[in-house]
């Protein structure tokens, strides 16, 4: 919200922006959870979970882009002036609550019995013939009608039915779909399944559209958790581009070995800079537990070193080696181009006083630091900018 406020409304390519894209983050690792607890008795093969992996993360970005369309559209007052931070915190709020919570909750769940489908549809395929398929629900005073009329429903994998009726067929849908041996059961008649599946997912809005037909998909056969049809991902080929390039980013990370928190530092890094850098943030996250992202370098962007995700800031990195007030202003005054938080690590012998003045007379020009992290002698400490220019100012 912060974020959205700061640039005066939402465009698709800020989806790329550190705040934004950790809420695509923080999205897919919740749904990525419910995925894996879906999967956890049996595993489908390489090649399909990754395919799975992926449908999560675009999910969650398209979810994540529908959200913040529709939050940025309470930004503007009755006289198209943009609102105070306060009042479009509280205009927004109640997105916030229905799509992280009422929404996420239903995304969660159906996460779980999607990939539980997706990963048993490996063995119903490679089974064959030798078995046919039996639906059934979840047997208590919670089943759907609609949902009851599917119960027993025995038909041969190879039927067309289960090319859109597998289970989940709705939100909380705690429906499933077993193996039986040939000839225990008697086989459904065909149409009368799929008639059945139809009525189950048929759900007229207020709009006069079905809601639900977009639950007829087989997650195994088209090896995706979420449905291929859902408004999420009805958006323009661009934000689509987008959200798939923010997907080909999470492969070029490299991460960093650290005995607390966790340090990425992107394939893209300034390679010059990249061991001082690593340096700094593992000091961190040893240090405080903090998550660290190292970002790509970006030519002709304002474009800081480290995207701190437990602070939700972004921070340039700077080593001092040069023992003299004048070399403290120059790191600075460099640091504030990249960003409006600046860490700093001493190596140097620089006497306490020259530091002092060196920070204070910069951070006195540039008005845009917000705070200067000090490490030296493997101690820390953080100054706002109010401590900075107060009169009593130390270290």
């Amino acid at each position: 919200m912060q974020h959205i406020h700061y640039k005066k409304g939402y465009k698709p390519e800020m989806l790329s922006d550190e705040p934004l894209l950790a809420v695509t983050n923080e999205t897919n690792r919740i749904l990525s959870h419910g995925m894996n607890a879906g999967i956890v008795d049996n595993t489908p093969p390489e090649a399909m979970l990754n395919k799975l992996k992926d449908d999560v993360f675009v999910f969650s970005g398209f979810k994540t882009h529908t959200e913040l369309k529709e939050a940025a559209s309470y930004l503007l007052d009755a006289n198209n002036k943009i609102k105070s931070f306060q009042d479009f915190k509280k205009d927004v709020l109640s997105v916030h609550n229905t799509y992280n919570s009422a929404y996420l909750d239903a995304e969660y769940n159906f996460a779980i019995g999607s990939a539980q489908m997706a990963s048993k549809w490996v063995d119903f395929e490679n089974d064959g013939d030798r078995y046919n398929l039996q639906y059934r629900t979840a047997g208590d005073d919670r089943v759907r009608l609609e949902h009851e009329a599917l119960n027993m429903t025995t038909l041969p994998v190879s039927d067309a039915f289960w090319s859109s009726y597998l289970p989940p067929n709705g939100w909380n849908c705690r429906c499933t779909t077993v193996q039986v041996r040939v000839g225990k059961y008697p086989e459904s008649d065909s149409g009368t399944a799929i008639k059945n599946g139809e009525t189950a997912t048929t759900r007229i809005d207020k709009n006069g559209n079905n809601a639900d037909a977009i639950f007829r998909f087989n997650p195994g056969k088209d090896k995706v958790i979420f449905p291929p049809n859902h408004p999420y991902r009805m958006v323009q080929l661009k934000v689509k581009n987008i959200v798939e390039g923010l997907q080909n980013n999470e492969n070029e990370w490299e991460p960093i070995k650290t005995r607390k928190g966790n340090v990425r530092v992107n394939i893209d890094h300034g390679s010059n800079e990249k061991e001082e850098n690593v340096n700094i943030a593992s000091y961190l996250a040893n240090k405080h537990g903090y998550e660290i992202d190292l970002l790509p370098v970006i030519e002709g962007t304002k474009n800081a070193d480290s995207y701190n995700k437990t602070l939700k800031i972004n921070q340039e990195y700077k080593t001092n080696i040069t023992s003299t007030k004048g070399a403290i202003d120059n790191e600075l005054r460099a640091a504030a181009k990249q960003a409006d938080h600046i860490v700093i690590s001493i190596n140097s012998k620089i006497s306490d006083n020259d530091l002092i003045r060196g920070i204070k007379g910069r951070v006195n020009q540039e008005k845009n630091i917000q705070s200067v992290t000090v490490i030296r002698k493997d101690k820390d400490k953080t100054y706002k900018r109010s401590d900075i220019m107060s009169k009593d100012f130390g270290l």
